[in-house]
């Protein structure tokens, strides 16, 4: 059985399924690749369920946990490369401010400078 989200943690306390969270390590963001990358297909299914053919999207990561110092260029490349073989045509990494949907723009997404 595989469940995303809400219904995983309603999951977590039945012994019989293992709950596990990608996204959960002391030192960096992703602990998990191969499930970081499922739970990503996951969502961009999800916001292309209504299509017949799903486009390649583009992918803005934004980390916004375990910032401190800055991230390294292998987090760098992690996000990246979960980007990309989730499905996305490009993708592009922002640190900083939040990013407001309602009012984006592609000028306010800046690559880190170690990047």
């Amino acid at each position: 059985m595989h469940a995303v989200g809400n219904s995983a943690f309603a999951l977590k306390s039945n012994a019989q399924y293992e709950v596990s969270n990608p996204f959960s390590h002391p030192r960096m963001l992703v602990s998990s690749f191969v499930k970081a990358e499922k739970i990503l297909m996951h969502g961009i299914r999800v916001v292309h369920a209504n299509r017949f053919i799903s486009p390649s999207p583009v992918i803005i990561m934004h980390p916004m946990e375990k910032l401190e110092g800055g991230i390294t260029d292998i987090e760098c490349r992690v996000y990246r490369e979960l980007a990309l073989s989730a499905g996305g045509r490009q993708a592009h990494i922002h640190i900083g401010n939040a990013l407001s949907p309602s009012n984006f723009n592609m000028e306010q997404v800046r690559e880190p400078s170690n990047a």
